[in-house]
């Protein structure tokens, strides 16, 4: 994953709003900021799903599974939810059923892509395994944040993320 390791100082982004008029330092130093954020969460838990085989990308499809009507969905709905495009989620699911996390339960004369996928009873006990330390780690991510301040930067990563959609042109759900 490539990622900023620090955001540059605000007075270096003061001085390249000089040469460029347009250029709020403040307003770039808060983006790159929380880019620099997203970038460390991102890998914590790249490293966190390694220790159980798992890549981000495949923990996402897997939880996924896990959340939907007797754990199982079509590929093209799975691609729409994790945001990825129907050949990387080819990729994804490949590499979960060899591994035997799901299984593509073919149609008659069908292709793959409108075979519905299945969470195994292997993905559901990884899962089970999984989530609980998970969610003890996003939750001690945030716990040393009081209750209002995680009310606070909650209410303020729903605006960026209006800002978000505005700038893509998109109607994005709330967070």
């Amino acid at each position: 994953m490539i990622g900023l390791r620090k955001a540059p100082e605000l007075e270096t982004l003061k001085q390249m709003a000089d040469r460029y008029p347009k250029l709020d330092a403040r307003s770039l130093h808060f983006a790159l900021c929380a880019l620099v954020i997203s970038s460390d969460i991102e890998a914590a838990l790249d490293r966190h799903f390694a220790h159980y085989g798992l890549s981000h990308g495949r923990f996402v499809v897997l939880v996924n599974l896990y959340s939907a009507p007797n754990h199982e969905l079509l590929p093209s709905a799975i691609a729409d939810l994790v945001r990825v495009s129907r050949a990387t989620m080819t990729t994804l699911l490949t590499g979960l059923e060899r591994a035997g996390l799901i299984q593509r339960h073919s149609r008659p004369s069908t292709d793959r892509r409108t075979s519905p996928v299945r969470l195994t009873s292997k993905g559901r006990a990884l899962l089970e395994r999984v989530l609980p330390d998970h969610y003890a780690r996003l939750t001690k991510m945030v716990n040393h944040l009081t209750r209002a301040e995680q009310r606070t930067l909650l209410q303020l990563m729903e605006k960026l993320h209006q800002g978000l959609s505005e700038l893509h042109g998109t109607n994005k759900e709330t967070l």
